[in-house]
């Protein structure tokens, strides 16, 4: 409404009101209603006071709508949210979650502070966090698979290896050899005299 001119908002809010006056029939209401200034100038008030309050309250029902399909979008990102948390048993077959583990994963994705800003939101816009975010959601189930693997490998080598010892113990092929000490050579002290 700040955008019209007295005259311009005076004539659009009488086609408003009577669609079916004519051009000839708007400008004279114009000229009459400019006959007496002061009273024009009021009127003008009124109509440009009324449509911002209109504007203002259409505003608000948008801002409000908005907002209710935001919070009915986030609740269906929530229970998605949470639904694949709950579903999630284990990270790489490795490392079974518990409930702690479940509920601290969902306050990190969906949890925020006071002034609106999620935990998510925090994390990816510090950098080094969302590089190893990043890493992690590329490479991180392939590496603990490969580290498990890398373990049971060396455990079963070991336990290979102690079988093989107790094999060759028990049947007396032992190739273990004692390793004796070497004596020192003490010198021999005839008088007090020689220790020097």
């Amino acid at each position: 409404m700040d955008d019209y001119t007295d005259d311009e908002l005076f004539i659009y809010d009488m086609q408003a009101r009577m669609p079916d006056m004519t051009d000839d029939e708007l400008r004279e209401a114009l000229e009459n209603a400019k006959s007496n200034e002061t009273v024009y100038q009021k009127q003008v008030n009124g109509i440009r006071n009324e449509y911002k309050q209109l504007e203002n309250n259409k505003f608000q029902q948008e801002q409000a709508i908005a907002q209710q399909e935001y919070q009915q979008q986030y609740q269906q990102y929530a229970n998605a949210i949470i639904d694949a948390i709950d579903n999630q048993s284990d990270i790489a077959g490795i490392f079974e979650l518990e409930d702690e583990d479940k509920q601290l994963l969902a306050y990190s994705i969906l949890g925020q502070d006071q002034a609106g800003i999620s935990n998510l939101a925090k994390a990816v816009n510090d950098p080094t966090t969302l590089v190893k975010m990043m890493w992690f959601a590329l490479n991180g189930e392939r590496a603990f698979q490969e580290i498990d693997e890398y373990y049971k490998d060396q455990i079963t080598k070991a336990r290979q290896s102690g079988y093989e010892k107790g094999k060759q113990e028990a049947s007396g092929e032992t190739n273990s050899r004692v390793v004796q000490k070497p004596r020192l050579r003490q010198k021999q002290y005839k008088t007090i005299d020689d220790l020097d």
